[in-house]
């Protein structure tokens, strides 16, 4: 049974800040903790094994994923979880009885702040909280070494890593497993390649520096890259041009600036390298994406319309998608002539036809900042996000978006660990990266046939 506080008590309370509270990157176990060290002598049912099972069902999921699931669970014992806004980026949280909801929200009014529900939207007061289970722990060969996925590139093994031992840089090669690790090396970010997997561009820290700047280097037997500044285009005042995103089509090297676009060739050859300014005559602001097709050629994205690319320059297509601004925009082949990328802030993929122009999306709930999309064979995409790892979405999804199929890796499948990254290997391993190792988990074929189905919603 609950007991009521007096108004004084909430007086004081809301005068001195005093509510429990946790920062934005508290897990629902933490915020829990917060809540039964506060609020555990007002109420003692939030000591109920309920709110255990459902946080362990959040996993480490960001607050904007728990607050409604552990608020709708704290509904089915009889209370309210608020969320107090005073302008900072703490989750301050009241538990309150139904009874003193009218006089708390009037005493909240009159301290000039404002309070909002936490439950999932649908959920009715009382409604029971499905909770799943952590599923089998799979078998896998682990290596002591960390990889971001944001160095995976579709088109070759080759990757930026660290050794967790070290917290030194080196580059991999994933197609044999143990993997061939190179010597140290420098920082290197956004590294693109070209289509024969010859040519490397990535904005490069080197040792001892803290500016980074575009580099190219050739594939290198030794894993051993020998980094070269490249020529960037100038504007008219002789300052190198700001570039938003760069990549490959074919072995030419696109560069996408704030305003204007650049091809660089002659890469390989002996002569100097070559810059020319390939901008459309209607060019959008913001640069987007450059997307190699397996046909050879290539597209481009600018401020949201498709371009496509030949040898005569850029030819503009009557695609839209929604932009994003200047970044890049990571792109993936979904089959056919079909890509599509997340927008983890919206909850949904978007998905664009090249041949048709025609573009749609998939919801899918509970996407976090950082989900990204990998290819894995027979038209199967992973689904990553940012190492998180929840009952609802497990350690990673999986997406046939030809078949319309979904399959969830049960949250203990890695002992609790995250999932940052999936590349399947050239002899159909599946190697899964996180911050700590990367794990064999052999083939390919017989994981998705392990994998339980489930439903994007």
């Amino acid at each position: 049974m609950s007991a009521s506080m007096t108004p004084r008590c909430w007086q004081e309370l809301l005068s001195q800040e005093d509510e429990p509270r946790v920062d934005w990157t508290a897990t629902a176990t933490e915020a829990l903790q917060a809540l039964r060290a506060g609020w555990g002598t007002w109420h003692p049912v939030i000591a109920d094994p309920l709110l255990d099972s459902v946080a362990a069902d959040l996993g480490d999921a960001s607050g904007d994923i728990w607050a409604g699931r552990l608020g709708q669970a704290c509904t089915v014992l009889g209370l309210w979880l608020y969320l107090l806004e005073r302008g900072d980026d703490q989750y301050r949280l009241l538990l309150i009885r139904p009874d003193d909801l009218d006089a708390i929200a009037a005493l909240v009014t009159d301290h000039g702040l404002t309070m909002s529900c936490l439950v999932e939207p649908g959920f009715r007061f009382g409604q029971p909280i499905p909770t799943v289970s952590a599923g089998p722990a799979l078998e896998a060969d682990t290596l002591d070494i960390a990889v971001a996925a944001d160095f995976l590139p579709v088109t070759t093994t080759l990757v930026s890593g660290r050794r967790a031992s070290d917290a030194t840089w080196r580059w991999l090669d994933l197609a044999a497993w143990p993997p061939q690790i190179g010597p140290p090396g420098p920082i290197c970010e956004n590294a693109q390649w070209s289509a024969s997997g010859e040519v490397c561009v990535a904005d490069v820290t080197l040792p001892g520096t803290i500016d980074r700047g575009l580099r190219y280097a050739f594939r290198s037997t030794g894993l051993d890259f020998q980094w070269r500044l490249l020529p960037l285009p100038r504007s008219k005042k002789g300052r190198p041009e700001r570039i938003c995103v760069h990549g490959f089509i074919g072995e030419d090297l696109l560069l996408l600036g704030v305003r204007r676009t650049w091809r660089i060739t002659g890469f390989g050859s002996a002569s100097p390298l070559r810059c020319e300014d390939v901008t459309p005559r209607v060019r959008d602001l913001g640069g987007n994406a450059v997307i190699q097709l397996d046909s050879g050629g290539g597209l481009i994205a600018l401020g949201g319309h498709f371009h496509a690319w030949h040898q005569g320059g850029l030819e503009p297509l009557p695609i839209a998608f929604p932009s994003e601004g200047l970044e890049v925009i990571p792109w993936v082949p979904l089959g056919g002539d079909r890509y599509g990328w997340v927008q983890p802030w919206r909850k949904r993929i978007v998905c664009v036809d090249v041949s048709t122009g025609d573009t749609r999306s998939v919801a899918v709930p509970g996407l976090l900042d950082g989900a990204a999309l990998h290819p894995c064979p027979s038209g199967w995409l992973g689904l990553t996000d940012a190492g998180r790892v929840t009952g609802a979405t497990g350690v990673l999804r999986f997406w046939n978006p030809q078949r319309n199929l979904w399959r969830r890796m049960p949250r203990g499948s890695l002992e609790g660990a995250g999932a940052e990254w999936i590349k399947v290997t050239p002899t159909g391993e599946v190697l899964v990266g996180s911050h700590d190792c990367i794990r064999n988990l052999g083939g390919f074929a017989s994981l998705i046939e392990r994998m339980e189905p489930i439903t994007p919603d």
